[in-house]
Parts: structure tokens; C-alpha cells; sequence
């Protein structure tokens, strides 16, 4: 399925493969209503999701990939990408909590990510950039749990001071600075390796 001109939902809305196709929206992606989107193959959002109409929802399944170069997504609730993500801009994400199912990286050259979640968690599954994962600036913004459950590899990691971070992984490696304003638990024994290490909360 490939949508090559803006695509304002009129329903709250599920698009389907059978047979591991490709779903694709060159343009903007709007309306007022849910999205989910059920394919093994590659789901891309090539223009900006949410800009002019927020989704109430968006949600892809764990199968295939996604590729978010719009860059941005704005829903009034939950974001939740099943799948192996890549960013093909610098990307900003708002919603009520949003989860990746998988892995997290740039595509061609380095991308920041900025996570705005509400009083929503913010759940990294997966690896989060990587040695060639191509992600710089990371920034998440939570009153909820902001939970690492992977290995973290970017250029810098900075969280707000309302809500929790979870470290569940061995290691968070950034170039630059780790900043966490709020309280922090460690789920496993952890590693954090960067020019300077802050602490906002406990």
C-alpha cells in the first residue's frame, strides 16, 4: 500500500498485509482518529504525522521495520513501534507514552530523537543507537517511567526531572553527556561511560 499524497483519516483506521507488503505515506499523515498498521515488511512515514491534526493512536506490529523521516509524530495517546525503527531526519515524537519493540537507529547519518510523553513511560526495548547506529541527541521528556532495557550508544542522553529511569542493560555509552533529572533504578549492573555524568534525583 503506497499513499503518495497527504492522508487525512476520516475513521479510526487499520491497514493490513497479508503477504509482508509494504505500507508507505510520502506525504503528511493527519486526522483525529487511531492508526494501527499491520505489516512483516517495511512501514514508512515519509512526511510529518500529526502536524496539522494530532492521532488519537498510532501503533505498528513487531514484524518488518519502520522508518519515521517526517520528523515528527504527534498523537493525544500512546505511539507504539513494534518493529525495528530507523529515523530518517532529526525526529520529535509527542504522545501519552511511547514504546519501541525493537531496536533504534538513524538510517544514513546521525539523527537526534526528542521523546515528549505527557505523564506517559517512555520504553526503549531494544538497542538504542549503537557502534554504527547513527543516533546523536537523545532527549526524553516523561512523567512516567523511562526504562533503557538494552544498550544505549549515542552522541548524548538527557531525561526531565518529573518521573523514574529504569536502567535495565550493562551499559550506557555516550560521546557527550549524561544528564538524568530524576530518580534512577538499576535493574542489572551497569556501565555508564561518558565526558561528565549527572544525577538530578536519587
Amino acid at each position: 500500500q503506497s499513499y503518495g499524497e497527504a492522508v487525512s483519516l476520516g475513521a479510526n483506521t487499520t491497514l493490513t498485509s497479508t503477504s509482508a507488503g509494504n505500507i508507505g505515506f510520502a506525504d503528511t499523515l493527519n486526522g483525529l482518529f487511531t492508526l494501527a498498521i499491520n505489516t512483516t515488511g517495511d512501514t514508512v512515514f515519509g512526511g510529518a504525522v500529526g502536524n496539522s491534526a494530532a492521532l488519537v493512536s498510532l501503533s505498528t506490529n513487531a514484524g518488518g521495520t519502520v522508518e519515521i523521516s517526517g520528523g515528527s509524530v504527534r498523537t493525544s495517546g500512546a505511539q507504539t513501534f513494534g518493529e525495528a525503527a530507523t529515523l530518517g531526519a532529526d525526529t520529535t515524537l509527542t504522545g501519552t507514552g511511547v514504546t519501541f519493540g525493537s531496536t533504534v537507529q538513524g538510517n544514513t547519518s546521525a539523527r537526534s530523537l526528542t521523546v515528549v510523553a505527557g505523564a506517559g513511560d517512555v520504553i526503549f526495548t531494544g538497542e538504542l543507537g549503537g557502534v554504527s547506529g547513527l543516533i546523536s541527541d537523545v532527549v526524553v521528556n516523561s512523567g512516567g517511567i523511562t526504562r533503557f532495557s538494552a544498550p544505549v550508544q549515542v552522541a548524548s542522553l538527557q531525561t526531565n526531572a518529573t518521573g523514574t529511569v529504569e536502567i535495565n542493560t550493562s551499559g550506557v555509552t555516550t560521546t557527550g553527556t549524561q544528564s538524568y533529572g530524576e530518580s534512577v533504578t538499576l535493574g542489572a549492573d551497569t556501565t555508564l561511560t561518558a565526558s561528565g555524568v549527572t544525577f538530578g534525583g536519587t
